[in-house]
């Protein structure tokens, strides 16, 4: 049983494998990250400006409230309004990744939102990661459903990771290595110096396990070449993918461009945000990630039905997510109805 328990445990660290790093130089700023999920069902989302919003909460957390100042392109599998990454028009990147021993903070006097919506608040209102991390002292990421940690970059360089550890707020700034995966940011450091050329003596491996993955995605950084930055991005998260890899994003700051590709599509795919208009409209216009295209895509109205079936598939697909409520569900399914232009 012990051993059953143990095997159950890895695969699970494999099944939550998502990495990301940040590469910056003069010339580039480029953000990447792979999502290893146990689906890879989802949309891709422009959020205008200008719309008027008011946190979801279900445990009587007293929600913030905001109106949109920047316009924005997010990656969603469980809802509009509630994303899993993305990137805004001052180019601001903040993604999410799993992070098992993840313990958010207690109840005090702060305004409060859930763990995916505070990446939607982000994008909406900040423009650099100063403003993110200055946002922190009046606003509190509720105790929620699923346990992560945040990494952000801006078209600035600046770069941090945010933790939620033993009831404790954990902020990084221009970490030595800009690199997350799935363990503590310091847990990584501690292993990586273990390794030859970093202090130790340890060879790298390459499997799915977090440590692992951060070791070799530092290696693949050591050569970042002058040109083709790009497609080096998405060649170190093919050094660090594995069988549960659902998505591959690269986030090009500089040109406010995204690319990315999928488990069932490796053609690229990509979107500007130079080429959108995010002038305030009712109307919901996403890319469903499982379409069969590649090059340049073209967003389409999402009615909320599509949207209510797209967060019943993601729920199904991932077995655990069945404890939540099935009345927080509905409230996730029927939230773009209360987000109106202001």
């Amino acid at each position: 049983m012990k051993k059953l328990l143990i095997l159950a445990l890895l695969n699970l660290q494999c099944l939550f494998a998502c990495t990301s790093f940040f590469i910056s130089d003069s010339e580039h700023k480029i953000f990447a990250k792979n999502l290893d999920w146990l689906t890879g069902i989802g949309q891709l989302v422009k959020n205008d400006q200008g719309k008027s919003k008011v946190a979801l909460m279900s445990n009587g957390d007293q929600p913030v409230s905001w109106v949109s100042k920047y316009g924005s392109v997010t990656f969603n599998q469980y809802g509009v309004e509630f994303p899993l990454g993305g990137m805004n028009q001052k180019g601001l990147v903040v993604e999410v990744l799993w992070l098992d021993n993840a313990e958010y903070l207690p109840r005090d006097f702060r305004l409060c939102i859930n763990e995916l919506q505070w990446v939607q608040y982000q994008l909406d209102m900040s423009s650099s990661v100063e403003e993110v991390i200055s946002s922190l002292k009046s606003l509190r990421i509720s105790d929620t459903h699923s346990k992560v940690h945040f990494m952000i970059a801006d078209k600035k360089g600046d770069y941090a990771s945010l933790e939620y550890v033993n009831g404790k707020e954990i902020i990084a700034r221009k970490m030595a290595y800009p690199i997350l995966a799935n363990n503590l940011y310091d847990d990584e450091v501690k292993y990586l110096n273990k390794h030859e050329g970093y202090g130790g003596v340890k060879k790298a491996k390459q499997t799915g396990f977090s440590r692992d993955r951060f070791v070799a995605t530092c290696n693949s950084l050591k050569n970042i070449p002058s040109k083709g930055v790009k497609d080096f991005a998405f060649k170190t998260l093919k050094g660090v993918s594995s069988s549960s890899t659902v998505w591959s994003i690269v986030y090009d700051m500089n040109s406010l461009t995204v690319y990315f590709k999928t488990e069932d599509n490796l053609n690229e795919r990509q979107i500007s945000l130079q080429d959108l208009n995010f002038k305030c409209e009712n109307q919901v216009m996403a890319y469903d990630l499982a379409a069969n295209q590649s090059g340049i895509i073209k967003l389409e109205a999402r009615t909320g039905i599509q949207n209510e079936q797209l967060i019943d598939e993601a729920v199904d697909e991932v077995e655990f997510l069945a404890d939540i409520p099935d009345v927080y569900i509905d409230k996730v399914k029927k939230y773009p109805a209360r987000v109106k232009c202001k």
